[in-house]
């Protein structure tokens, strides 16, 4: 199996398999915080963007900031010249046995084709009991589990992404992506917050929306909200922007 060279609380490592796996959100169920990142051409992209988010949840969880926002730049450069390939990156700190700790993990990537983005992707509208609260989406907290599981079980029905929603219909979010709405007069976006993240490319949609002169109205979705509307997109930092079958 190959091995890959990581950052590991400072220390270079090239791990394996199962040391690789250990270090997946929804797999390390620690307090902690991890950003994933897109590496277009070497450089990794929003990093600035990413730093602050995952600090505002380091905040929320108690846990100092292993490095600035320039060191972290400078262990990435040094990464990304040990795997130039790399087309995405997963930072994450954790609180483990009374000690902060913190990885770097680069990957492959490979983005879908354009006949997904012309045709559109098919999603599978999951379940969950879970309450959450206000913090729940200002940032990306490493006990992933339930989107996790949200995840696995679209793919296994033959879907791109799962969108999670709660008994009252209310759709939270996706497993990994933001989830954006066109109606006849505007774009809606589901508010950041019980459980709803405030995803980077969303904003950078709603920027582009606004400055195009779409009126923009931040509500919440319910799942009968699908079929009404003109039109519905994923969007995350890796897919970009990718149109849901409705």
């Amino acid at each position: 199996m190959k091995r890959q060279c990581i950052l590991f609380d400072g220390e270079w490592l090239e791990a394996d398999g199962p040391f690789l796996h250990g270090l997946t959100p929804g797999v390390r169920k620690r307090c902690g915080a991890f950003e994933t990142l897109r590496i277009s051409a070497g450089h990794v992209r929003d990093l600035g963007a990413h730093y602050r988010r995952l600090c505002r949840g380091l905040r929320v969880l108690a846990i100092p900031a292993p490095w600035t926002k320039k060191a972290l730049e400078d262990l990435i450069r040094i990464l990304l010249s040990r795997a130039p390939d790399a087309g995405r990156l997963r930072v994450m700190v954790w609180h483990d046995r009374s000690r902060p700790h913190w990885s770097l993990v680069p990957g492959e990537y490979t983005p879908p084709g354009p006949e997904l983005y012309a045709r559109g992707v098919n999603v599978l509208l999951v379940p969950v009991r879970k309450e959450f609260g206000k913090e729940d989406g200002i940032f990306k907290p490493l006990d992933y589990a339930l989107y996790r599981r949200a995840f696995e079980r679209a793919r296994r029905c033959g879907c791109f992404e799962a969108l999670l929603y709660r008994k009252d219909g209310r759709i939270i979010d996706g497993s990994r992506s933001s989830l954006l709405l066109l109606t006849d007069n505007a774009l809606v976006v589901p508010p950041a917050g019980y459980g709803t993240l405030d995803g980077l490319m969303r904003r950078k949609v709603i920027a582009l929306a606004c400055a195009a002169g779409l009126r923009v109205s931040r509500r919440n979705v319910f799942t009968r909200d699908l079929a009404l509307a003109r039109g519905a997109w994923l969007v995350n930092s890796l897919v970009g922007m990718i149109r849901i079958k409705l």
